[in-house]
């Protein structure tokens, strides 16, 4: 649900819902329904599909009345964080970064995440395949790969043969770690010139020995000691005498006694270290003072003594063990003892209560590769008849950790837990050559019996066959189905490739085609497919279930699978029974709700432990069930909102309909909602462009606000209950400002609009704001999406024009990357005014405090009430999810910010002319749809504007498009030139135009097709299709540019069949984080 609206008045109230939800349509619905408080009670008219088919069908408008409103894991589910840690998800802290992967490119990234604890449900599911399982709840989303793409789908509907996604390899840089050091007695010898020269000290001084001990803290028997030479020196008593004398510390020498030993404790982790730590885990057991390891290889033992001596200066001894074939390492230093156990405490449990240190994992892979070399020097065994590598142990954190560890070095290990009469045992196998050739090449083994044995096996395998795990998901068949080969290789439909069979099949396609692309991005991926072999439900075992939020990517890696973190996917699919409004059990109670509910999992369960009946999957009907608890226990109904309203964790607008009542009840958080107010009316809706026909006078609802509409009009409280006073605002805007005027769709009137609209911006007073940046020195701007290229445009002409320096950074990353003080200005750049990572970015700032300034096109929105200035965009509602005027807005607001002097006039008629290109454009997009790939290069102010020009394409036609600096081409990107790649490069005649030149012929050299935006003879020449600008100042070329690539994303995507205004997955505004 993306929009709302609702009614209290004497008008047909269902008339007014259907007209405010075509208008609100934008916003992107999947499913609607309206409800109306009749005369015979409530009539609720729901279903999938758009408003008007759903009105048609349903007849929404036939319905009498006035009154109207239009998951988790197993707690020891293994997670990988980017700082190289792997935790049990139950311990993941807030804020915490995890490896996630991104499905362009198939490989991890670091993201910061949330966390989230539910009530687990009865029952649970796990998840096998023939390397690892999960353990999560029937509505947790695992990502499968099914209809020749990655997609997500539901543990409860999955099922056997369903190809699941697992880590490959997992790159993380790490590095050493600083230990903690503990208190060691060591003693030194030394000879009689040393007293002498003290002697010495004390006669020069004038110093008895008696004063002498006492100012260093030494009683009479110590320092008798130390005259008469008849002890050797403990250190710290030789460190008192060298400070306070200057004697040298290296005329003392060190030795080894029955009190103390000369070792040393090593200050931060390395390789040799974690090879130790690798074989105590398996072999060994630290005593009070001594640590010993077993094992029947008397060379690996003498092998790890070398170890100690390098590591500690610690000699030990190796004896038979009479009642066993094996031999014994003693290591004795209570010193060392205490510091193993100061610092890996988890090493020194007894038996199955022993794990790896989960700090480890952020040591580099030199040094984890010296762990798992000592776990598996301790524990592995090569068996030369099954051909693999495998370990065994009782210590599951071990098995696992050792097993994501393993990914660092793209091997990958199979899991399988086996009953014993002593409990559960736990081991991993390493089966197929790239993989065992990956561990004898980075980790090895110490005993040269396993290392003959490993090159055995490995002789008998062959590289690039793995039965358990495929690199290309598809089978032989789906691939000559889907691109229509007819190979003899893909004979056999229902088997997969081996690796090996894959390249070899890639050699046979053309580098250009369809599938040769499809196919071979799966092997420069960091991810596998794992074939389900068996699925379980079970009761559950556990109190709780938990979850993670990654925002961006909504993905992590769980037990080495990559699972959706379902906080942010939508609840439930769209069908009749998840469509909005939402009833409660009696059908009396309606609620309409935009926003997510964090902790819906939880409040469900315990509905339902009361009786409750649901009827659909989403979050969002927990509300009318809770309202319903809250009468029952007798509240009147706005106290059992907001009561009912206080148990939610997350974001909500709402409004809520009770049959026979004739009111509307709203609340909002975190999700905008806009009271319009009428005579003997009154509105609610998500936008003021659903109300315009009917009022221009408005109230936008505060955050952590309330209100209760009826025909008598508006009364406003805060969420405990105070009522509040609210000044109503009137805006100016027309109906026609929200409808289409003609145009095929919005997005393409509001490209039109531009050239009137741009009038308004530029007459906007921003006397005020001028000042206020005149004040600060330090200028951050933050913004998402368009509003942050608006953003670096700002950056870039203060900068270039003004010598004023400035940062731009996009407002998801502020609070992470920036310290604002007193003396920071913010300038917040936002639409909507309600873009809640830009209204998080604030609320951090003003917390340091910084002042604060907006520029937005919605009065009195979110971001104008924490603003201590306002500048607005004056450019009318913008219906189309692809911002279009409001960012030519934003450039002409900051050009007039930036330049208050310049005479700026001119704009629209740049913006005119530029228009005219729109027929020709028409043309390029048909040759453009069916791409995969476009590139955007520019040089200047003309790097934004190719930014803004590749989101555009992205987001309403699907098409992967990037936009870089010409000058960075060389830098990586160029690699992904070939044959026939559009690139359309923004060259206008400034100071960039020869740099510009030059990326153009480094393009064409490459075979790329470029498409440019010039007013220059020598890049036309050089371009395949060129679209000629008119001349005009270097500092507006910007607006010369913007248009032409507004125009081309637009005709694309409706060469490719999609609606421009509704681009798939995307809101208007962005009111979740």
């Amino acid at each position: 649900m993306c929009g709302i609206i609702g009614y209290v008045g004497e008008r047909k109230a269902s008339e007014i819902i259907y007209k405010g939800l075509k208008t609100l349509e934008y916003r992107g619905y999947d499913s609607v329904g309206i409800v109306v408080d009749t005369p015979k009670g409530i009539d609720l008219r729901k279903d999938k599909g758009a408003v008007e088919e759903v009105a048609a069908a349903l007849q929404f408008t036939s319905v009498d009345g006035t009154t109207g409103i239009g998951h988790c894991l197993h707690p020891d589910t293994y997670v990988q964080l980017s700082d190289g840690r792997v935790c049990k998800i139950r311990d993941i802290a807030e804020n915490d970064t995890v490896c996630t992967l991104d499905f362009g490119s198939l490989h991890f990234q670091s993201r910061k995440c949330g966390f989230l604890e539910h009530r687990s449900p009865a029952e649970l599911y796990e998840i096998k395949t023939p390397v690892n399982s999960v353990v999560c709840t029937g509505e947790h989303r695992m990502f499968i790969f099914e209809d020749g793409r990655i997609t997500e789908k539901k543990a409860k509907d999955l099922k056997t043969g369903d190809r699941m996604v697992y880590a490959k390899r997992i790159d993380i840089e790490g590095s050493p770690q600083p230990l903690n050091g503990v208190t060691v007695k060591r003693y030194y010898s030394y000879s009689k010139d040393v007293v002498d020269d003290f002697r010495a000290f004390l006669k020069d001084k004038g110093l008895t020995r008696k004063d002498f001990s006492a100012s260093i803290g030494l009683d009479k028997s110590t320092m008798g000691h130390f005259i008469n030479i008849d002890r050797n020196i403990e250190e710290s008593v030789l460190e008192k005498i060298c400070a306070s004398t200057g004697l040298s510390r290296s005329r003392f020498k060190p030795v080894d006694s029955i009190h103390g030993k000369n070792i040393r404790l090593p200050e931060q982790t390395s390789e040799d270290l974690l090879r130790f730590l690798g074989y105590l885990a398996g072999d060994g057991n630290v005593k009070k003072r001594c640590i010993r390891f077993k094992d029947a290889r008397k060379e690996v033992l003498e092998a790890y003594a070398v170890l100690a001596k390098k590591l500690f200066n610690l000699e030990s001894r190796i004896v038979k063990l009479p009642e066993a074939n094996a031999h014994m390492l003693e290591i004795n230093s209570k010193f060392v003892c205490d510091w193993i156990r100061e610092n890996f405490p988890e090493i020194c449990m007894p038996g199955e209560k022993k794990s790896i240190p989960v700090f480890l994992g952020k040591t580099g892979k030199n040094e984890v590769a010296g762990l798992l070399k000592g776990l598996f020097d301790a524990e592995a065994c090569c068996a030369t008849g099954a051909r693999q590598i495998s370990i065994r142990m009782r210590n599951e954190q071990i098995i696992r950790t050792a097993q994501i560890f393993l990914l660092r070095f793209g091997i990958i290990a199979s899991l399988w837990v086996s009953p014993t009469k002593w409990g559960p045992s736990y081991g991993l196998g390493i089966s197929n050559f790239d993989g065992i050739s990956s561990f004898a090449g980075s980790i090895g083994f110490t005993s040269a019996e396993k290392r003959e044995k490993t090159e055995k096996i490995l002789s008998e395998l062959r590289s690039g066959v793995a039965f358990s795990s495929h690199q290309i998901p598809f089978t032989k068949g789906e691939i000559s189905s889907s691109y229509g080969l007819r190979n003899r290789s893909l004979q056999a439909a229902d088997s997969f490739f081996t690796d090996m069979g894959a390249r070899q099949f890639l050699t046979e396609l053309d580098e250009d085609s369809e599938a040769y692309r499809a196919i071979s991005r799966f092997f420069d991926g960091e991810v596998i497919f794992q074939t389900i072999s068996e699925i379980r439900r079970f009761q559950s075992n556990t109190e709780k279930v938990y979850d993670i939020s990654v925002t961006g990517t909504e993905n992590f890696i769980a037990n080495g699978f990559i699972s959706h973190n379902s906080r942010w996917a939508t609840h439930g699919v769209p069908c009749k029974e998840n469509a909005h409004p939402h009833t409660d059990c009696t059908g009396k109670i309606a609620i309409v709700h935009n926003g997510v509910i964090e902790n819906y999992q939880e409040l469900k369960e315990a509905l339902l432990q009361k009786g409750h009946k649901f009827s659909s999957e989403t979050d969002s009907e927990i509300l009318a069930h809770l309202i319903e608890d809250e009468k029952k226990a007798g509240k009147e109904t706005f106290q059992a909102l907001l009561a009912s309203l206080r148990k939610l964790k997350g974001s909500f607008a709402v409004a809520l309909l009770i049959e026979g009542e004739r009111k509307l009840y709203v609340a909002r958080k975190n999700s905008p909602l806009v009271i319009g107010l009428g005579k003997g009316e009154s509105f609610a809706a998500s936008d003021m462009t659903a109300m315009l026909e009917y009022t221009k006078d408005f109230v936008p609802l505060g955050e952590m606000e309330a209100a209760v509409l009826d025909t008598t009009g508006v009364k406003f409280y805060s969420l405990e209950g105070k009522e509040i006073q609210k000044t109503p605002m009137h805006v100016d805007w027309s109906p026609d400002m929200a409808e289409k005027g003609g145009y095929a769709h919005f997005m393409l009137k509001e490209i039109y609009d531009q050239k009137h609209f741009v009038y308004e911006s530029l007459a906007t007073d921003v006397s005020a704001a001028n000042a206020l940046i005149s004040k600060h020195k330090t200028i951050h701007i933050t913004a998402c999406g368009t509003s942050y290229h608006a953003a670096l445009m700002f950056k870039y002409l203060s900068q270039k024009y003004l010598g004023k320096t400035c940062d731009a950074i996009i407002a998801s990353e502020y609070p992470f990357i920036t310290s604002p003080d007193k003396e920071t200005l913010v300038i917040a750049i936002s639409q909507s005014g309600e873009t809640a990572d830009t209204m998080k970015a604030l609320e951090y700032a003003k917390e340091k405090g910084a002042k604060i300034l907006a520029l937005t096109n919605v009065v009195g929105s979110s971001i104008t009430r924490v603003a201590d200035e306002v500048v607005y965009l004056n450019s009318g509602p913008e219906v189309s999810v692809a911002a279009t005027k409001t960012f030519t807005s934003q450039l002409a607001v900051i050009y007039k910010l930036l330049f208050p002097d310049n005479d700026f006039s001119e704009i629209p008629k740049i913006i005119t002319e530029s228009l005219k290109h729109e027929e020709e454009i028409k043309k390029i997009a048909e040759s453009l749809k069916g791409k995969t790939d476009v590139f955007f290069i520019g040089r200047g102010l003309s790097v934004p504007i190719a930014m803004e020009g590749a989101l555009k394409l992205k987001e309403i036609s699907y098409i992967h498009a990037e936009a870089y600096p010409g000058g960075e081409l060389k830098h990586g990107p160029l690699s992904l030139i070939t044959e026939g790649v559009p690139v359309v490069a923004l060259a206008p005649s400034d100071e960039t135009v020869y740099k510009m030149l030059g990326n153009i012929k480094e393009v064409r050299a490459r075979g790329g097709f470029i498409i440019s935006l010039n007013n220059s003879q020598e890049i036309e020449k050089e371009s395949n299709i060129s679209i000629s600008l008119s001349s005009v100042d270097p500092l507006l070329h910007p607006f010369a540019m913007v248009v032409p690539l507004q125009l081309l994303a637009y005709y694309v995507s409706v060469a490719r069949g999609i609606n421009p205004d509704r681009p798939r997955n995307l809101a208007k505004s962005v009111t979740v984080e």
